[in-house]
């Protein structure tokens, strides 16, 4: 009898010992889920793509895109092959314990999220540093959108509305939208968002092929150096803290999904689109301000042009979904975080059953937006001062900690094979490199805030 319960335990742990296995009936679509991973990342960073380019070189800085956003697909796979295993060995101690008492497989619901993750994996240091990581990251970003909504909006459409109205009225969809429970449900937000992002990608591209043709791209591409060596650290450091959002939100998206095994291609799929986008529109701002590139493509925009005024308004609105996934994120991980210091696994359905505490909840989150909103109207470039600090937050969530979690959590257990060894490598390099980041990045946000080079004003021309 032991036997055959140590076999079946085994065959649980080598088969379907994952609750992120199993095709569930309910949950979000492949596609719905690709909206959100999308627009998780989706923020202000494409303003930036064509300053990125122009300093580090056209073909520099679309291979270091490219690379960025492969090492961000490593960092995915390290985190669901982590999940996993986690998710493994507690149905194995689940099927242990129904085995001792009832003989009935009992197992949690998949509801692990990232700080979780983190926490099982890494302790408490894990867990607290994914906190600091997550709530830094997400809140720094979405007051960086709510300026960059205000501030845009102050200067296309000037003496039309005071910066507090403009706030005022971007407050309504935001506190609507911070009333959600399950990120599944933000999916038809991230479409419009998409829809209005891609729509602004559209009209940058048409723009720039009307200016030049492309065999005098191409002329360009041969003239201009390959390498800018001099400012290439400062693209690599905008290229590099793209995409924060897609790693922190893997497993909630994951648990929210009805067939979660098909994640991984998803999410690949996914950051592909992403990078065509964020390319196509870097290539085409480079294109259009050519030696004139600021470091806000919306700087570039010439106020007084029609075109440019939609292109804008088009880019705030889909901050809108953009703000609202990167804050799930947050209070997704805080609310967990203090529900499992109660005991409580599974924070979606504790909610819906307790309407009180659910409000409580609400009306936590109303503040902090609210919070976020007067940061952005009271306290000019606060974003600049996150920014100091987000860059040890961006590397640690990316770079650092799903490569150390899957060191300690499916390495020493995972067969030894060339494959699995050259893996393990490419971990450790990308810990080191992720720790050179940082330490980078926090010099560089510091030299810009504290040493600006110089004052940016708005280009006299443009679309």
């Amino acid at each position: 009898m032991a036997n055959s319960n140590e076999e079946h335990l085994e065959n649980l742990l080598e088969n379907d010992g994952s609750p992120a296995d199993a095709t569930k009936t309910q949950g979000i679509s492949r596609l719905q889920a690709a909206f959100n991973i999308i627009k998780c990342n989706w923020g202000v960073g494409m303003m930036a793509m064509p300053y990125m380019l122009d300093k580090s070189g056209t073909i520099t800085g679309v291979i270091m895109f490219v690379i960025s956003m492969a090492l961000t697909q490593f960092s995915i796979v390290n985190i669901l092959m982590t999940k996993e295993r986690i998710e493994k060995v507690e149905a194995i101690q689940a099927t242990k314990k129904s085995i001792n008492d009832s003989n009935k497989l009992e197992k949690e619901d998949g509801t692990l999220d990232y700080s979780g993750l983190m926490a099982k994996s890494l302790g408490a240091w894990g867990d607290y540093a994914a906190l600091f990581c997550i709530v830094l990251s997400s809140y720094g970003s979405n007051i960086a959108y709510i300026e960059f909504i205000k501030e845009n909006m102050m200067r296309m459409f000037s003496h039309v509305m005071s910066s507090l109205e403009w706030v005022a009225i971007i407050l309504v969809p935001l506190l609507g939208l911070s009333t959600l429970n399950n990120v599944g449900f933000l999916a038809p937000f991230s479409l419009f968002g998409l829809m209005c992002a891609f729509s602004f990608g559209v009209i940058i591209v048409v723009l720039a092929m009307s200016r030049m043709s492309p065999e005098e791209f191409y002329d360009r591409l041969e003239s201009e150096p390959i390498i800018k060596v001099k400012t290439l650290p400062l693209a690599m450091s905008i290229a590099a803290f793209c995409n924060e959002g897609i790693v922190v939100l893997t497993p909630s998206t994951q648990n929210s999904m009805r067939n979660p095994k098909a994640y991984a291609w998803t999410s690949f799929w996914s950051i592909c689109f992403f990078t065509v986008c964020y390319m196509s529109v870097g290539i085409s701002g480079n294109i259009l301000f050519y030696e004139n590139v600021e470091s806000d493509l919306s700087l570039n925009l010439n106020p007084k042009n029609v075109i440019a005024k939609v292109a804008v308004v088009l880019y705030s609105l889909q901050l809108i979904p953009s703000y609202a996934v990167v804050y799930y994120c947050a209070y997704e991980a805080l609310e967990n975080k203090w529900l499992r210091y109660q005991g409580i696994t599974n924070r979606e359905k504790y909610l819906s059953s307790n309407k009180r505490t659910g409000l409580l909840y609400i009306i936590n989150r109303w503040f902090w937006v609210c919070a976020s909103a007067g940061i952005a109207l009271l306290i000019p470039k606060f974003g600049d001062y996150v920014g100091l600090v987000g860059a040890l937050a961006n590397s640690l969530a990316i770079y650092i900690m799903p490569q150390v979690c899957y060191l300690r959590m499916v390495a020493p257990t995972a067969k030894k094979t060339t494959g699995q060894f050259i893996w393990t490598i490419a971990c450790w390099l990308l810990i080191i490199f992720g720790v050179a980041l940082a330490i980078f990045g926090t010099y560089q946000s510091g030299k810009g805030l504290f040493f600006p080079s110089h004052n940016k004003t708005s280009s006299d021309w443009g679309p």
